[in-house]
């Protein structure tokens, strides 16, 4: 998978460069995939993201939904993608 890595039943998310809504697509398969292997808990990697828009916001969001609150987790944040978390009061993403 490009995206998304499985270690035990934790999915890393990690996006280089832009997170846009023309790769939503693919992360939703490979996040789906990552479910179906028994995935129940999130890790977001924004270490190599640089920017992202609303419907990478709206995919994070419903990850956040499917693995509840405790088993979710965002680190690495920085730049433009820290301050949209920021705007949208995300930041308690962050761990």
């Amino acid at each position: 998978m490009k995206y998304v890595t499985v270690d035990g039943d934790t999915m890393i998310l990690s996006v280089p460069g832009n997170y846009k809504f023309s790769i939503t697509k693919a992360i939703d398969y490979e996040v789906q995939t990552a479910y179906q292997n028994g995935c129940t808990k999130a890790v977001i990697d924004f270490n190599d993201t640089t920017t992202m828009d609303s419907a990478s916001l709206r995919q994070l969001t419903k990850i956040y939904r499917q693995v509840n609150k405790e088993n979710f987790s965002a680190k690495n944040a920085k730049g433009l993608v820290l301050a949209v978390l920021k705007q949208n009061n995300l930041e308690n993403w962050l761990r």
